[in-house]
């Protein structure tokens, strides 16, 4: 591990000792899990204690991870006096990818203004190399940034590859043989241990932000959810479909029943139907099956009454079971303004029911009525022919006793100037004998 004491400049001499490439590349490796296990071990204390670490404010955050990094400087691998490989550049770029310009800002002055303390032949090479880790992981963030599910391992490891190799081109600004020495031993170990960390280290972030962000939205169907269901005016249940017991209730549905909230979650569904339990089975069962969402019944009340109610029923997950939430409304002014209506229909049918009849009866009254006035204009008739045709015959037998009087020479006995006359006035006055 390296001397936390200032580092000397050693490139005059370079004849040094330098560690075995096993003895680099397992320090590397030490360093790389020291960095894995801080940030999730980091990321386990918040989450116990419901604090997103993302959303915390950026000079808190950017404070957090310039400690980590100053706590991998202190456990670095040490290639030679004054040149210190670290898994530094990873938390660097991967904390602009993720956390944005202030955060990672903050971290990287911290880890930089320590570098430059710290001294060495690398230490300019280091404070480049260190911001250029934190501009190259804002270059992919302004990528990917809020869509971080678009992140593939290619993007992660192509960020890991880039941070390392602009970490190792940056080596050139030291002496030109320390610097051939330096790429010589130390290039494969960093490039086979600290992009793959970036990847998987990537990944976690990537997981963490997608829990962080469908955690949140689970939050938000919940506020919902329990702002309609708290606040809604409308009386609300949530059954267990299986045992018939309610789970929740709403303050309308405490308000409505009479129950406490703490009763009505002891009771089951058949102390509040009037169906029998075998009844009331199927019907959950059918709104389980989405068969059917609406029902009518008729519930119970804490006061004995009984009412006439709708409900809405369907399937909720919750906990990892579906239960079922039910809307309940009361009909019962509604059942009986429905029943009294079809009462007052039906006295209004029997009333034009009856009408008709008596109409008919009158119909009919009226038809006999006028068959028998045309009976009795017939007989009438009849009779005005009969008399008629008496006053006709007694007139031509006068006219033959006239003629058979003027033939033998005597006076007529029958005067007849009337036939004429009633031919022209209508009248038939009554014959007078002389």
């Amino acid at each position: 591990m390296p001397n936390p004491a200032k580092i000397q400049s050693s490139h005059g001499n370079l004849s040094v000792n330098l560690p075995p490439l096993h003895d680099f590349s397992l320090m590397l490796l030490i360093n790389a899990a020291l960095l894995l296990g801080l940030t999730q071990l980091l990321d386990l204390l918040l989450a116990r204690r419901g604090i997103d670490w993302s959303g915390r404010p950026g000079w808190l955050t950017g404070l957090g991870l310039g400690l980590i990094g100053l706590l991998l400087m202190q456990t670095t691998a040490v290639f030679t006096p004054g040149i210190l490989i670290d898994a530094r550049y990873v938390l660097l770029s991967l904390s602009g990818l993720f956390l944005g310009p202030l955060p990672s800002l903050i971290a990287t002055l911290m880890l930089a203004s320590f570098r430059a303390w710290l001294g060495g032949d690398a230490a300019l090479t280091g404070v480049i190399a260190i911001f250029g880790a934190w501009l190259l992981g804002l270059l992919w963030r302004r990528r990917y940034v809020s869509q971080f599910e678009r992140l593939t391992w290619r993007s992660l490891l192509g960020l890991g590859l880039a941070v390392h190799l602009l970490m190792l081109a940056l080596m050139l600004l030291m002496p030109w043989a320390l610097a051939w020495q330096t790429l010589r031993e130390i290039s494969l170990p960093v490039l086979l241990i600290h992009p793959p960390l970036t990847l998987v280290l990537g990944l976690l972030l990537q997981e963490r932000w997608q829990r962080q962000i469908d955690l949140t939205q689970l939050r938000e169907r919940e506020q919902r959810y329990h702002g309609l269901f708290d606040n809604n005016h409308a009386m609300m249940l949530i059954i267990d479909p299986d045992k018939g017991r309610i789970l929740d209730a709403n303050p309308a549905a405490t308000a409505y029943y009479g129950w406490s909230l703490e009763q009505l979650r002891g009771m089951r569904i058949t102390d509040i139907n009037c169906l029998s339990a075998e009844q009331i089975q199927q019907e959950m069962a059918k709104a389980r099956r989405a068969e059917r969402q609406y029902f009518e019944f008729q519930h119970r009340r804490a006061d004995g009454s009984v009412r006439d109610v709708e409900v809405f029923s369907g399937v909720i997950p919750l906990q990892g079971k579906d239960y079922l939430y039910s809307i309940i409304h009361d009909v019962s002014a509604r059942k009986q303004a429905q029943a009294e209506l079809l009462a007052l229909q039906e006295q209004r049918h029997r009333e034009q029911a009856e009408a008709l009849r008596q109409q008919l009866q009158a119909q009919q009254r009226l038809e006999l009525a006028l068959e028998e006035a045309e009976q009795g204009n017939a007989e009438l008739q009849r009779f005005n022919r009969a008399m008629v045709g008496r006053e006709l015959e007694m007139i031509r037998l006068k006219q033959e006793v006239n003629q058979l009087s003027q033939e033998l020479g005597h006076a007529e006995p029958y005067d007849l100037s009337f036939a004429e006359s009633a031919k022209t006035e209508g009248a038939a006055p009554g014959d007078q004998p002389r």
